[in-house]
């Protein structure tokens, strides 16, 4: 993909998605989870991927890292330094797996509560490295004290329900960094963190980019968190990106109602309001999509087109948007949209997009 500026597009592609699309068996029906998605990370760079629960942000995560259920049917490329994952064999597929490295939301979920630390991290060491036990372990301690957890010597002797949830993400991070990946994906690693602890997080995962090298995919819910962080932010609703641009252009001149609407319903530190505005309606999966723009039952510009045709991704200043009304931009939709509740609606989406900075 590539914008107006090209500024949405890395120069150093190290992992690329070209019109992938999954798919889950439940039950006897094959429904969509993730729909023609083209997005791609460089050298360096982390990308956010932004949306509501069910957008199917974690399914895209779960594509990339070959960690879907029994049954799930994917299409379409996912590249890794060119080579395309989806046609490897499952030899070839396994030896760079360890090329991708994957960080959870809930540590305590995927960390073993009867493993010691010292043995999370050895076990990858050993067998996709092939160091011996005290190489590894040595090696573990390196890594503990490069995600910043202090007294690495004794840490690792540790059992997870002797460390706070902070640190065990700090684990979970020198896990996935213990096999050097290319790519790392971190799916909603700070939502369940306190906001101290969620800073320094944030403060690794870009620390370890620039020294590594690492292409990011950070998945998350809060887009002023990705705007902190990410060099470039794509909005997903329903299992497709709707918006792809720098996050600063997405605070500033929102193309797509949907993130309007993300930004609309965000609090505001220097005024008080009896109540936020939200999008109307509830948030679908792709599963649940109905024709044309999915965004369309809850969209207060919507025009007859939307509820019949998906609208194309459009070029717009610095990416791209994938809305009917796209270059209108959010002042000329205000003005332009119909009286009544969906014109109020309208203004204040407008008006918490124009102000959000």
């Amino acid at each position: 993909m590539t914008g107006s500026d090209g500024s949405h597009a890395p120069r150093d592609v190290t992992l690329a998605l070209k019109r992938v699309s999954t798919s889950l068996r439940i039950g006897t029906q094959v429904r969509p989870v993730v729909v023609q998605v083209d997005l791609a990370a460089g050298a360096g760079e982390i990308v956010g991927l932004v949306g509501e629960s069910g957008s199917g942000k974690s399914m895209t995560a779960r594509t990339i890292a070959d960690a879907l259920p029994p049954g799930a049917a994917v299409s379409g490329e996912v590249l890794l330094h060119g080579e395309n994952l989806l046609a490897m064999n499952r030899r070839r597929r396994r030896e760079v797996q360890p090329s991708i490295g994957m960080v959870f939301q809930d540590p305590r979920a995927f960390i073993d509560p009867l493993w010691r630390v010292e043995d999370h991290l050895t076990e990858g060491l050993r067998v996709h490295k092939g160091l011996s036990r005290a190489e590894a372990r040595v090696r573990a301690i390196e890594l503990l004290d490069t995600v910043g957890i202090d007294q690495p010597e004794r840490r690792i002797h540790q059992y997870p329900g002797e460390m706070s949830g902070g640190m065990l993400q700090r684990v979970m991070i020198a896990g996935a960094l213990s096999v050097e990946p290319a790519v790392l994906l971190a799916d909603e690693a700070t939502t369940a963190l306190d906001v101290t602890t969620q800073a320094g997080i944030v403060r690794l995962l870009d620390r370890l980019r620039r020294e590594r090298g690492l292409a990011v995919l950070f998945i998350t819910h809060d887009l002023a968190l990705a705007n902190a962080i990410c060099d470039r932010v794509c909005v997903m609703y329903a299992g497709r990106i709707v918006e792809v641009r720098s996050g600063r252009r997405i605070f500033d001149d929102p193309r797509h109602p949907y993130t309007m609407g993300l930004l609309a319903a965000r609090p505001k530190l220097d005024s008080r309001s009896r109540r936020l505005p939200v999008i109307h309606g509830t948030p679908i999966s792709a599963m649940d999509a109905p024709s044309g723009c999915a965004f369309h039952p809850r969209c207060p510009y919507v025009l007859p087109e939307c509820r019949s045709e998906i609208p194309p991704l459009v070029a717009v200043d610095g990416g791209v948007a994938r809305c009917f009304r796209a270059k209108e931009g959010a002042a000329r939709l205000s003005a332009s949209s119909q009286v009544g509740s969906q014109a109020n609606v309208a203004l204040a989406v407008s008006e918490e997009g124009k102000e959000c900075t």
